[in-house]
């Protein structure tokens, strides 16, 4: 048992490293939102619908696989996922109001 004087320090180190992590999430999230702005443009463009069902199903049994391989609960990958493309979805949505496309 690690004696009670260290657990200060000792957290002081993991929230550190969450704090690094957390700031690493927010960039490949900036990265990943714009990437799917583009996307959201280009259906808009040509006409496309906001909602692929299919490339979600996809992404969301890819993902899991790769939450499963890293040790990460699938539930949790599952969860961050749709709340990820029901945002974006709702983005697409806008785009497409904004550009006049209202199929």
């Amino acid at each position: 048992m690690k004696d009670q004087t260290d657990a200060p320090q000792e957290l002081t180190t993991y929230r550190e490293t969450l704090d690094r992590l957390d700031a690493s999430l927010i960039y490949l999230l900036a990265e990943r939102f714009s990437v799917t702005e583009a996307i959201g443009h280009l259906k808009a463009e040509r006409d496309l619908p906001a909602l692929d069902a299919q490339r979600e199903d996809q992404q969301l049994s890819r993902l899991q696989e790769i939450a499963e391989s890293a040790g990460l609960p699938s539930e949790y990958a599952q969860g961050v996922f749709r709340t990820i493309t029901t945002m974006v979805r709702e983005r697409h949505e806008e785009i497409r109001r904004n550009t006049g496309n209202q199929s």
